[in-house]
């Protein structure tokens, strides 16, 4: 009695393992069926036995049951009809061949084609993510090129050569993340590119931004000093480091910075623009002058040079009328006079400049144009009034109420 019981047990222990090993074998002839046949059916039920095999504990750690798990939800992801079913089969065949690839299996015999398929999932993970950044769809672009990164690092960690390319894919989710409000993750993923050394000076701006976006102006300034001293003749980086400067009010840093961006690019009349209101604005006028007047010759139709010009005059001008106002009883004729020429000639000086400012074609829908074009206007006219020509005050006042 105590025998048949014995084999009565081990026949019991022993139908399981053949029932689940039926499993996986099944499961392989169900994904042939399929691809031979196209029985539309044999894949489910394929992966049906499939998924009881990765279950049971006689065939969960087994190589090939793995590997048939990849090689179905592999299937099933480029069949277009069962990857909108199964919209993560991609994802299924990724953690079955790296689980393939692990399982501590010394009989499975088919690692090579294992990792050659997960080579190609890869690409199409890269593959969606593009795809997904063409449709607008920054968030399941930045999923796929995630993925792709946790396979470069899975075969990296295991010894796997790979097909990645993990600077277009780290460079790609960075971009992504950065769409959808990532940042702290973007930061890092520019952070991976710098140490991969990525030919690339926009990482290091992209990097900055972020930075400074976040109120943190110091990690700005040596992100892109950093990018500088690897791309010194980057004008992008050099306008970034010195818009910090110039909202800051760091005049002499921007000078500084403002001839190095000059010396880089010796025709760009904004540089000369900015370079002479940062001298304008550490009262240094004749280095604003001359700067000024360098960037009209490079492009006279620069409507705020023509503003600031004639404003440096003006405003001199202005001072020294405020003076007179204040001590005219006490000047003596003579000084009097001699200031008052003084202002006249400021003003002769500045409205040239009011005037071709005035004459030039530019955008009125603009806010902030309409409102500098409105201030020209209004120190013309203040300046045709100490001159006396009232009829060209009564001319330029009807100009600015139509424009209010």
């Amino acid at each position: 009695m105590k025998k048949l019981l014995i084999v009565l047990v081990l026949t019991l222990m022993v139908l399981p393992l053949t029932a689940q090993n039926s499993k996986v074998v099944s499961a392989f002839n169900y994904l042939n069926y399929f691809n031979r046949d196209n029985d539309r059916g044999a894949l489910e039920k394929g992966m049906e036995a499939i998924d009881d095999a990765i279950l049971h504990e006689r065939t969960k750690d087994q190589g090939r049951t793995w590997y048939y798990r990849g090689l179905i939800y592999h299937t099933m992801y480029e069949d277009p009809e069962y990857q909108e079913k199964y919209p993560h089969s991609l994802d299924e065949a990724a953690r079955s061949y790296e689980k393939a690839l692990t399982v501590d299996d010394r009989r499975f015999r088919n690692r090579d084609e294992a990792i050659q398929n997960l080579n190609t999932i890869s690409m199409l993970y890269f593959q969606r993510g593009v795809e997904s950044f063409t449709q607008n769809n920054p968030s399941q672009a930045y999923q796929d090129f995630k993925k792709n990164i946790e396979l470069f690092n899975f075969f990296n960690e295991n010894d796997i050569p790979s097909a990645i390319d993990i600077e277009a894919t780290t460079l790609n989710a960075a971009l992504a993340a950065s769409q959808i409000n990532k940042t702290s993750e973007a930061k890092e993923l520019f952070r991976n590119l710098i140490d991969l050394e990525y030919d690339n000076p926009a990482i290091f701006q992209s990097l900055a931004r972020m930075q400074l976006d976040e109120g943190d102006e110091e990690a700005s300034l040596a992100t892109l000093r950093s990018g500088i001293e690897k791309y010194p003749d980057n004008i992008g980086l050099i306008i970034d480091e010195l818009n910090i400067y110039l909202a800051n009010e760091r005049h002499e840093e921007a000078i500084a910075k403002l001839q190095e961006a000059i010396n880089v690019d010796k025709e760009n009349a904004q540089l000369y623009y900015a370079l002479g209101t940062a001298y304008d604005n550490i009262e240094d006028k004749e280095n604003a002058e001359a700067t000024y007047k360098k960037a009209l010759e490079l492009d006279p139709t620069y409507f705020d040079v023509y503003n600031n010009l004639g404003a440096l005059y003006y405003n001199q001008a202005i001072v020294i009328n405020q003076r007179i106002n204040e001590e005219g009883r006490q000047l003596s004729d003579r000084k009097y006079k001699e200031l008052v020429d003084q202002r006249d000639k400021l003003y002769e000086k500045a409205l040239p400049y009011f005037k071709d400012g005035a004459a030039l074609d530019i955008n009125l829908e603009d806010p902030a144009m309409r409102s500098s074009y409105i201030g020209l206007l209004n120190a013309k006219r203040e300046i045709y009034a100490r001159l006396g020509n009232y009829d060209k005050v009564s001319e330029i006042r009807a100009q600015i109420q139509s424009l209010q």
